[in-house]
Parts: structure tokens; sequence; C-alpha cells
């Protein structure tokens, strides 16, 4: 089980872009870690350890926390399905993992020359679940 003290933090959406361009994606990389706490809180369970989330995430140069994005996204809509939360993408695992294929497709199809406009897909997805968040931890502080 998971800590009933856990808060989940909101966090200005531009500065999450900003702070994971100027640290050309370590920020990214912390901000895993954060979400694997917050995602293992809501669905009121380990099933993801931070430690291998962020080594593997590392050791495979990004790819692996991209498929753990998907999974929070696809977490995250799971909950706010269960609580009937209000003002919720529908659908936001789905597309979280459409915008990571599409960046990533772009980025190899182009072979790298769209790398910008890929990283930008990628950083909207995570803005995507961020915002998720921000209103999950909205919710919860307007039930206390």
């Amino acid at each position: 089980m998971t800590s009933s003290s856990h808060t989940i933090e909101q966090r200005d959406l531009g500065k999450v872009v900003i702070f994971t361009i100027v640290t050309f994606g370590i920020y990214g990389i912390l901000l895993m870690a954060k979400w694997t706490d917050d995602v293992n809180f809501l669905i009121d369970r380990q099933k993801h350890e931070k430690i291998v989330v962020v080594v593997v995430g590392v050791i495979t140069l990004g790819i692996a926390l991209a498929v753990w994005e998907i999974i929070f996204a696809y977490d995250i809509q799971g909950y706010t399905e269960k609580r009937r939360l209000s003002e919720r993408s529908k659908n936001l695992g789905g597309t979280v993992l459409g915008l990571t294929l599409f960046a990533y497709a772009l980025a190899f199809a182009s072979g790298g020359l769209a790398f910008i406009l890929s990283m930008a897909v990628g950083l909207y997805a995570s803005c995507l679940v961020q915002k998720e968040l921000n209103m999950i931890a909205d919710e919860i502080k307007g039930s206390l």
C-alpha cells in the first residue's frame, strides 16, 4: 500500500516545458520519478518502482520513460474513470500513446531532421499527463 500522507504536487505546465528544455531532459527524468509516487498513490498500491523507472529510463536513453509515461496515463485514466471525475480527457492513455508513437515515427522517419518537432509533440504528451495530475490534486484538495 502507498502512504496516505502523500500529496500530488501541482506543477506549472510552462515551467515543466522550460525546465525540460533547459536541462536537456534531465528535469523530465525527475518528473517521471515524482509521477511514479503520484500514480502509485492514485492506484493505492506499489505498482511502479521509482528506481527501476529512472535507471531503466536512463539506460534506454528515454525510450522506457516514454513507455512508462503511457502506462502512467492509462493508470491515471483508470483512476478518473473509477471516481467519475468531471472535466477529464476521455482517453488520456490513448492520446498519450498516439502522440508518443507519432513523435517517435516523426523523429525516425525524418532521419532526425524533425527532431525538434518530435520533441515538442512528446512534451505536449507530458503536459497532458501533468495537467490531469493537477486537476486530480485540485479534486483531492477540494474534498478535504
